[in-house]
Formats: structure tokens, sequence, C-alpha cells
């Protein structure tokens, strides 16, 4: 109960103001799962049970989505996220095709991070939400 409620009064505002056209890549195997229950536009997030994750998102996300959304590195998180154990350093920032923008405060903090396209730009998404790179990012688009 208490993750839904940090979920609905302090991510929820944040990740709808994310413009819906924007893909957004979240890894439900840990306490990401419940974001998908109440958040708007949920065709734009791509998950830790597509298909694709694996073999073709994980090893280079920012050809994929706008922004990553990661859980602190605490407790077992760390060992579950499949997004923390394949790059190091995403929640710290130490990335340079991830830019942190928000925290999300709470018990269970979160970072969103806005990626960086590759030179070709996102790689096409069958279905679901279109990949194009128009609308302002979300550091100009989330008010403080």
């Amino acid at each position: 109960d208490k993750l839904v409620t940090g979920v609905q009064t302090c991510a929820l505002p944040i990740l709808n103001q994310i413009p819906a056209d924007k893909l957004i890549l979240i890894d439900v195997a840990n306490p990401g799962g419940p974001l998908l229950l109440y958040t708007q536009h949920i065709e734009r997030f791509i998950t830790s049970t597509d298909e694709r994750y694996l073999m073709d998102v994980l090893p280079e996300p920012w050809l994929h989505a706008h922004y990553v959304i990661v859980p602190e590195p605490i407790y077992d998180v760390k060992t579950r996220s499949t997004l923390l154990q394949e790059w190091p350093g995403l929640w710290e920032g130490q990335r340079q095709w991830a830019k942190v923008v928000k925290e999300i405060p709470g018990r269970y903090k979160w970072r969103i991070l806005e990626l960086s396209p590759g030179p070709g730009g996102l790689q096409p998404r069958t279905g679901g939400a279109g990949a194009s790179d128009q609308s302002a990012g979300l550091a100009s688009s989330v008010k403080p």
C-alpha cells in the first residue's frame, strides 16, 4: 500500500508530464511494476517483459527510448534491475548518453533520465507509440 501511495502522489504527476509521444524504458521486475497501473499513455512504456528487451533494447537503450526510469540502487533492487546491472553508474548519471532530469522523492527514490539518441535517431518500434523525437524533452516540460 505504501509503495502504491508513493507512486500515485510522487511519481505519477511527474511521469504524466512527459509528452505522450515519448517512449519510456522501465524494468518492471523491480518496484517499477505498479507505475504502469496508474500512469497515462501506457503504450509509451517499453518494459523488461517486452519480447525484444534483452536482445535489442537493453544493449542500446538510447536507440529505443527517450527516457529511462530507474530505482535507487538500495537493498536488493540493484540485483533485480537489469538496467542497473547492464549499465553500472546509470543511477549516478555516469553514462554520457543519459542525463538525470528529475528525481522522484519518497521512501523509494527514482530517477528519470533523458537519453541522447544515436546518430540515426530512435529505431522504429512496431506497434504502440511512435518513435519521433520532435517535441521538447522532460527537462523543459516538467515544472520544478
